[in-house]
Order: C-alpha cells, then structure tokens, then sequence
C-alpha cells in the first residue's frame, strides 16, 4: 500500500483533501476505469477518518451552529407555547395559579386603569365558574370561586375612597350577585359551599363599600373641646 506523503501531516483540512487527491492521481496516472471509484472512496474515507468536520458538515462549525440555532428555535417555541398555556389557563388546568399570579403582578398602576382591570377579572372568575358548571366540574367552580373571593378582596383595597371607583365596583358586585344566585342552581352539590362563599364575600364588600361612602358624605365632626381657653 503506497504510504501517505508526511508533508500532509499539518496542513488544513480542506488543503490537505486536495493535496491527497493530487498524490494519488500522481500515483495512478492512469488508473483503470474500475479503480476510479475505489480511490475516490479511499481517499474520502482517509479524509473523514482524519477531519470529521471536513467529511461530515454536521460537525462542521456551520452544522454545529445550525444545530444550535434549530434547538434554540424548538425551545423559543415550547416557551411560547408554555406561556400560552399559562395565559389561557382555566380552573380545571395545573397551571390556572400561575396564570392568577401573573395577572396579579401585571396590574396597571395608574388608578382608573387598575379600577377596569379588576372588574374584567372579576368578570373573568364568574365566566370561569359559570364553563365549569356547564362541564359539571364542581371542583372547576369552586377554584375559579375561590379566585373571585380574593379579586374582590384586592379590588376593595385598591380602590381606596375614590368615589367614582367605589360606585363602579358597588355596581358590579350588584351584577354579580344576581349572577351568583343563578349560578347556585346549576353548579354540582360539591360547589354550593363555594358559591355561598362566594357571595358572601359579594355583600361583605358592597357593606364596606357603603361604609366607605356614608363617611365620605357624613365626615365625623371632632367635638368640641371643654377646656378652657388659655388667656
């Protein structure tokens, strides 16, 4: 077997493929037709054997820049589907606690903004309800009644003693009562506890919000003090 040149031994890759097809065609000047495909062979075969990623381009820096860009594409992809998901995410799923903490921390700060955000999510809570009593999923109703019960209790805090905010959300929690009560006949047996809860929590807040009001209208007067005047 004819031994390979050792002036090969340091060159690049790509050189050193050309350098061994030169030294083979110098050898076999004329090859027979039949040994054409054989040296081919042999000389890819040494060529692989001595730079992969010359042989195969998927170990080449482009493949494996390529193999970086596809994984970090499939992952950029299951993100966006793991977030969609959670976004979407109702009482029945696993993730409907994420979703509720993410529309928690992602609330407007501006005060009328954040005042519409908490009626679209109270609203939100009683649509969720009202699916999962379609369903019969009882336990569906009570989580999503459950996550109502404390948006109202948020609601409450943040609207402070604004008055036009206080009368939006007295107006609001008036609608959802009547909706509760219908709610309360259609649920399984499991979640009439929840919607009982659910609507005490209703009224417990349109008192405090009348509280709210009566002190804003019918501020309490300090009483006068019997002291004496000092000369």
């Amino acid at each position: 077997m004819t031994s390979r040149p050792r002036h090969l031994d340091h060159q690049e890759p790509v050189d050193e493929l050309e350098a061994l097809l030169g030294f083979y065609a110098a050898r076999r000047l004329a090859p027979r037709v039949g040994a054409i495909p054989q040296i081919r062979r042999a000389v890819f075969e040494h060529a692989e054997a001595r730079s992969p990623a010359v042989a195969n381009p998927a170990d080449s820096w482009r493949g494996r820049r390529g193999r970086r860009l596809v994984a970090a594409g499939l992952a950029a992809s299951l993100a966006l589907g793991a977030a969609a998901t959670v976004v979407t995410a109702g009482p029945a799923s696993p993730f409907y606690d994420a979703r509720l903490w993410i529309e928690a921390v992602t609330l407007p700060a501006a005060a009328e903004q954040r005042a519409e955000a908490h009626e679209d999510r109270l609203e939100a809570r009683l649509a969720e309800a009202e699916a999962a009593a379609e369903t019969g999923n009882g336990a569906a109703v009570a989580r999503a009644l459950a996550a109502y019960r404390a948006e109202v209790e948020a609601a409450l805090a943040d609207v402070g003693d604004d008055a036009d905010h206080l009368a939006r959300l007295e107006a609001a929690l008036a609608t959802h009562l009547v909706v509760l009560d219908t709610l309360a006949g259609e649920v399984p047996a499991q979640a009439a506890d929840a919607i009982q809860k659910a609507a005490n929590a209703n009224s417990q807040a349109a008192d405090k919000i009348k509280e709210k009001k009566d002190k804003k209208d019918h501020p309490v007067r300090p009483e006068p003090s019997n002291r004496p005047a000092r000369s």
